[in-house]
């Protein structure tokens, strides 16, 4: 992004990501502080505020670097899903399987966008998804979830699993766009390498929470750990969704989409 073709209505918008970042940042040490204290009533005010200030981050950023605006409507919808899934998880324990819902609602909204950007995948691909469909059963036998809910977790499960499937496929692509000369932006790589990075830190918070509800296994400092991987995990989806909104269209999803076209109107 050439920092020079910023107008003032860009400045304020880096301005509000800023301010946000840094707020985000304050709000998630002292909620991890006040976790490891067991100061309750605090850690509850401050969690309730770090992805709010994280929406406001992402979409600061992606409106300042003029990135698509598919990716605001999209992040927004899936944090605001996430929040609501945040704040379920505080009620009784008969609120878990729509706290799970409503992230699982999140994580398919991101994934959408991430598989959209990468692009109509070959092999390694269907090998990573056939992997990871395998691992997303072995997971939900091995935490043993009461009855009714193992389907939930296996579904969940696979889920999460997409996020470093998703961005393995999107360096697999971008190895291959390179070996064919293609023009394809830098930011690709990094932006793959956050979402597989942030999906596996969601694995490790998300198995954490499953370990605890369904086999009753803590872990020292298990409040820490789960939100510190959870906020580390939100932190590098957005920021490789940011980055994908920056990316124009390879040659390789040019040709593919001229292809969809032509097919669509001979079909016609």
């Amino acid at each position: 992004m050439d920092r020079t073709s910023l107008t003032p209505r860009n400045y304020g918008y880096g301005f509000i990501s800023t301010v946000a970042l840094i707020l985000f940042v304050i709000a998630s040490v002292c909620e991890i502080t006040f976790s490891a204290l067991g100061i309750r009533e605090v850690e509850l005010a401050l969690k309730a505020l770090l992805v709010p200030l994280l929406l406001f981050n992402t979409l600061g950023i992606i409106f300042r670097d003029k990135g698509d605006r598919n990716a605001a409507v999209v992040v927004s919808l899936a944090l605001v899903f996430h929040c609501i899934g945040d704040i379920l998880m505080e009620f009784p324990e008969k609120m878990f399987l729509y706290a799970m819902g409503a992230f699982l609602v999140g994580h398919i909204v991101l994934q959408i966008y991430f598989i959209q950007r990468i692009g109509k995948q070959h092999f390694p691909g269907n090998m990573v998804w056939a992997i990871s469909a395998v691992l997303s059963g072995l997971a939900a036998l091995w935490i043993s979830p009461e009855k009714g809910m193992i389907l939930p977790v296996i579904v969940y499960a696979l889920v999460l699993l997409y996020y470093p499937a998703c961005g393995i496929c999107g360096l697999s692509e971008y190895s291959r766009s390179l070996r064919k000369g293609e023009n394809i932006s830098p930011l690709r790589k990094p932006a793959y390498l956050h979402v597989i990075f942030g999906g596996l830190l969601f694995i490790i918070s998300d198995g954490l929470i499953g370990l605890s509800a369904f086999k009753g296994m803590s872990v020292p400092s298990f409040g820490v750990m789960v939100m510190a991987t959870y906020l580390c995990a939100e932190f590098l989806l957005t920021r490789g969704l940011w980055k994908l909104s920056l990316c124009p269209p390879s040659e390789g999803e040019q040709a593919r989409r001229k292809e969809r076209e032509e097919e669509e109107n001979f079909d016609e």
